[in-house]
């Protein structure tokens, strides 16, 4: 894996997640990990390695970025994959901290700062005194609360620009406060300190501010929720989900060497997918809740796989297996909707099948392939990059 920046050179990602493992003595104790889900690149990058991404509520993705050695950058991601630069970021650590307000401002963690960078690129800072500053959330109300890793407190700033500590830890160690969430209706905090996971309240009418213990021993790092409030964990190699009652699966069987940040995806993007980034690019999670347009029970023996290669340029092969026999209609669709192709729109006898779509003459983008068999429907998201 590549490398981190920080304020006394740079270190693997991988060593500092092993590093993690060791101090806080990952047991995982609530309940056995499943590996069911699905995965695929929305996003291949070389060079520089995306570390936070976030969403905001207008179609984009907001990724930071940033190479071995030198300056990050804060870029703007369309769904269809195309990528803006925003902002250059020049501090001592460049991490995984990213959130956008209302207004489509982005807030950046970077180093000893907070800072806030305007649509148009325009860079300023907005708080400082941090001595690692790794995550940022905002709360319904405008508060800006700061995850500060190496002072072990969450900070806590106002709209008028008042900084305080919110939370405290008790644990000692490397990297106990890496993560920070809020949950889908803004009244809750979630913090990661150390083995343990703890919900806090924000709303200051709340009689009692006392830290609930949600989790423990998880083995976590970088956290999102999404809104159910099921838990979202960036580990060394994959990405764990822990959901309400606390039982928890693998998403992938496979090593997705993660990058840290993750986000579930916002408008503009399939809000049922859970987007990750890892060594080259951000990958997509797709079985968070379902497929989009996926039965949720289909059949034993029905369906349709991941689209190989993807990305892809010109074309790809689409593989899908049927269970009775039935008609069958399997049709591409773009980001809007609209038809762009139909692959097979005939009767068909239980079997597996292979076909191959050709999109030369379309335009780099996201496209989406549902396959109809009888009552049963399944979807899947492909990237044509040219």
């Amino acid at each position: 894996m590549d490398r981190l920046k920080w304020s006394t050179g740079y270190f693997s990602a991988k060593t500092f997640l092993l590093k993690l493992a060791v101090a806080t003595s990952v047991v995982l104790t609530f309940g056995l990990r499943s590996s069911s889900a699905d995965f695929s690149y929305f996003l291949k990058i070389s060079g520089d390695r995306p570390y936070g991404i976030t969403f905001d509520g207008k179609g984009a993705m907001y990724m930071v970025t940033a190479p071995p050695t030198g300056s990050g950058t804060l870029s703007i991601v369309t769904p269809d994959g195309k990528i803006t630069k925003l902002a250059a970021l020049n501090g001592t650590f460049i991490g995984p901290g990213v959130a956008v307000d209302d207004s489509g401002n982005a807030l950046v963690t970077v180093g000893d700062k907070l800072l806030r960078i305007t649509p148009d690129g325009t860079t300023r800072t907005i708080a400082d005194g941090f001595t690692r500053s790794f995550d940022v959330k905002l709360d319904k109300s405008g508060n800006i609360y700061v995850a500060d890793d190496i002072k072990d407190v969450v900070y806590k700033i106002t709209p008028d620009g008042k900084k305080g500590v919110f939370y405290s830890s008790d644990t000692t160690g490397d990297f106990i406060l890496t993560a920070i969430c809020i949950d889908h209706d803004r009244r809750s905090l979630y913090v990661r300190d150390g083995r343990k996971l703890f919900k806090l309240p924000l709303d200051p009418d709340t009689n009692s501010t006392k830290p609930q213990l949600v989790l423990e021993d998880p083995d976590m790092f970088y956290m999102c929720l999404d809104s159910s409030n099921n838990i979202y964990v960036s580990t060394l190699k994959n990405v764990i989900k822990i959901d309400s009652a606390g039982s928890v699966k693998n998403l992938s069987s496979e090593d997705m060497n993660t990058s840290i940040g993750l986000s579930i995806g916002g408008s503009g993007f399939d809000e049922q997918t859970l987007y990750v980034a890892v060594d080259d690019g951000i990958i997509e999670v797709s079985t968070i809740s379902g497929l989009k347009g996926k039965q949720a029970n289909p059949p034993e023996g029905y369906m349709l796989r991941q689209n190989f290669p993807n990305p892809f340029n010109p074309s790809t092969t689409i593989d899908y297996q049927l269970t009775v026999n039935s008609p069958v209609a399997l049709k591409v669709y773009d980001v809007l909707g609209r038809e762009v192709g139909t692959l097979v729109n005939r009767r068909q006898n239980a079997g597996e099948y292979s076909v191959t779509f050709d999109g030369s003459k379309l335009s780099t983008g996201v496209y989406f392939y549902k396959l109809a068999s009888g009552s049963n429907s399944e979807t899947r998201q492909m990237v044509l990059l040219k």
